[in-house]
């Protein structure tokens, strides 16, 4: 929560699956803001190790107005494309 905008919703979406919606922000912006938080992140496991962040990014003006659920949808898969490939990025395609 502390790394998104005033105005920016975090929800969690499952167990450790989050949705930030970033009103106003377009992909790049939003990408941007993550890679902040990817970054500065402090947070560890129990066991000390620290915790991987894999995202993916859909822009409901980017993807012809689609709705939201498809904007999860497609976010979705791009963040398991990013963990098939490597973890630990942000991707927007």
């Amino acid at each position: 929560q502390s790394g998104v905008r005033t105005g920016d919703a975090v929800i969690r979406w499952g167990g450790e699956e989050f949705v930030i919606v970033m009103p106003y922000a377009n992909s790049g912006q939003a990408q941007a803001r993550l890679q902040v938080i990817l970054e500065g992140r402090a947070e560890q496991k129990p066991d000390g190790q620290p915790i991987g962040m894999s995202g993916g990014i859909a822009e409901l003006q980017a993807e012809n107005g689609k709705n939201w659920s498809d904007l999860i949808k497609l976010a979705d898969n791009r963040m398991y494309q990013v963990k098939l490939n490597g973890k630990g990025r942000i991707v927007t395609e």
